[in-house]
């Protein structure tokens, strides 16, 4: 298979590309999973923060 993103037409390894892929994939969502996560902590923080505010 040749490199879809470079200059010059490399053959790789397509079990090499494969795995690189789903490589990237699953970083990506772990990636959204931790921005999920670290947005509901915020979002506690928040709300905890306006409790103690009020009156």
């Amino acid at each position: 298979m040749y490199c879809p993103n470079c200059q010059n037409e490399e053959l790789i390894d397509v079990d090499l590309y494969e795995e690189l892929v789903k490589g990237l994939e699953d970083f990506e969502r772990l990636a959204d999973e931790i921005g999920v996560t670290l947005k509901q902590g915020v979002d506690e923080a928040y709300r905890r923060l306006e409790e103690e505010l009020q009156p």
